[in-house]
């Protein structure tokens, strides 16, 4: 039966490109990933039909956590969906200045790369588990402007702010984020410009009703959970060689949002709302001078002045920096999309895509950054909840803090990176070695105990109580047979070098959008 449904989905999205203006989206990938990742180690009663939403949200689900390696809870949600769907069907419609796109990328049920990524060496759903439910991923309309003036996005795709791998306050690490992007940009006078975006950002929140009723006389359950929503708007002045930014992101949480929280052009830090809102500052600096080019940011959540020292929020900022050289000039690959990551909208920077790039990088986060009280369970905090429904596991997971709305690897971290990027058709290659430290801080952590902060803090930028250190070197290669026909690979390294640990991941597979294939003249 389940044969029979596929292949008449792909024959009805196979028509539709007898349509104008649309194209079916038909999208293979075979993919082998062997790899000896530990285990996250969470098992209870040896079932895996305990594994519904409530077993997650338990400490006790987590704590069994690998102590003798770097990966904390997060790790593992990125390591579940960082492989690869084996089969995306949807389509592209192209109407005017309009594009609309939804694409369903199927992957295997991820409970099972949740618990033990090492138990799966494909991404073949036959092998391992089931596909996971969580669809689409991906799926949106944007608009732009005659002259590119104007530009709006709404629907789900990844989202990205700054000129580095990684950012301090909006990345792309997430499966998708359900959002409206605008972007409105305005030539001002000698060669200056106006980029003025505003974001909203809406994450999937469990509706956790007690069983228990209000009263006797109200049958009603009790909401226990609240809503979330994350506001973002930034001002970027720039020029061929330079360009600043300036924004905010608002996380509004413990009320249903209002039209002050999403004015665009205010200063929402100055409206105040203490127990309803979370606001970030955000800073970022870029210049080029021929090849070369360099950047800094700056995140801030919470500084203390001097009429607030011993208050209950303590010092939550993060710093980056890096530069990098364009070494030679290349030819770019063209523009296939093989799955939901090649639609991520990102601001402009002065970064060239294609071509022979080195460059480093530094990120520091302070131990209590992104963090917040457990008012309205936490939803103050700058994470976001992710939800799928297990058939491996028959029932619903959900985790309120699976992924971080800014740096990959959270709070209390520093990251030196090192990286060289090579495009030039139809090669394109990649390597990295980061050297990442952690303190022992994470989202999960006390907020506002300054005292624990504090006795382990003797400088601006230290981590806090022990650290773990890991080195973790990524090398990746692709050659494109057509621009819809890639073949690639890559090995991954990581050495925790605190706990002495070692595993690797290694990637080989071929990723094809059939409809698009000149067959004929492939070799």
């Amino acid at each position: 039966m389940k044969k029979r449904l596929l292949i008449v989905a792909v024959l009805v999205l196979s028509s539709l490109s007898l349509w104008a203006g649309i194209d079916t989206i038909l999208s293979v990938k075979t993919y082998f990933v062997p790899n000896n990742i530990p285990p996250a180690g969470f098992d209870y009663d040896g079932s895996v039909k305990k594994y519904v939403w409530e077993n997650v949200e338990d400490p006790e689900f987590w704590n069994n956590l690998d102590s003798d390696w770097w990966m904390k809870r997060q790790d593992y949600w990125l390591e579940a969906y960082d492989k690869t769907s084996f089969l995306d069907l949807g389509f592209e419609a192209h109407l005017g200045n309009f594009l609309l796109v939804t694409r369903m990328d199927l992957m295997q049920d991820v409970l099972v790369n949740l618990q033990n990524p090492a138990s799966l060496s494909t991404n073949l759903p036959f092998i391992g588990n089931l596909i996971d439910l969580t669809l689409p991923r991906l799926g949106f309309v944007e608009w732009e402007s005659e002259g590119g003036n104007f530009f709006i996005s709404l629907g789900r795709r990844l989202i990205k702010w700054g000129p580095g791998t990684y950012d301090l306050t909006l990345s792309d690490s997430q499966p998708y984020l359900d959002n409206i992007w605008t972007e409105f940009k305005l030539p001002l006078v000698n060669d200056w410009n106006f980029d003025f975006n505003y974001i909203i950002i809406s994450p999937k929140m469990w509706m956790d009703y007690n069983k228990e009723p209000i009263d006797n006389d109200d049958q009603k359950p009790i909401n226990n959970d609240v809503q979330k929503t994350i506001f973002a708007h930034k001002w970027s002045f720039y020029n061929n060689n330079f360009r600043i930014t300036i924004g905010e992101l608002n996380n509004v949480y413990g009320k249903d949002p209002n039209f002050l929280d999403a004015s665009p052009l205010i200063i929402w830090h100055d409206s105040n709302q203490d127990d309803y809102s979370n606001v970030f500052l955000h800073l970022v600096l870029e210049g080029k001078v021929g090849p070369v080019r360099a950047w800094g940011g700056f995140a801030m959540d919470d500084f203390d002045l001097p009429h607030e020292t011993g208050s209950a929020k303590p010092m939550a900022m993060g710093f980056s920096a890096g530069f990098e050289y364009h070494v030679m000039d290349g030819e770019g690959i063209g523009e296939a999309r093989f799955d939901r990551r090649d639609y991520t909208l990102k601001e402009d920077t002065f970064k060239v895509e294609n071509g022979l790039n080195i460059g480093a990088e530094w990120y520091y986060l302070s131990p209590l950054m992104y963090n917040r009280n457990e008012k309205f369970n936490g939803a103050g905090k700058f994470t976001i909840p992710f939800q799928f429904v297990s058939l491996v596991g028959e029932g619903y997971v959900y985790d309120r803090d699976a992924y971080y709305l800014g740096f990959k690897y959270g709070p209390d971290s520093c990251l030196f990176r090192l990286y060289g990027e090579y495009t030039d058709a139809p090669y394109e290659a990649s390597l990295s070695l980061e050297y990442l430290t952690r303190g022992q801080y994470g989202i999960e952590s006390k907020y506002g105990d300054r005292s624990a902060i504090d006795s382990h803090m003797d400088n601006l930028l230290a981590l806090a109580g022990e650290k773990t250190s890991v080195l973790i070197l990524d090398a990746a290669f692709g050659y494109y047979l057509q621009e819809s026909f890639k073949v690639n690979g890559g090995l991954q390294w990581q050495q925790d070098i605190t706990h002495n640990k070692s595993a690797y991941k290694l990637t080989l597979g071929v990723s094809v959008n059939p409809l698009d294939v000149d067959w004929n003249n492939l070799f």
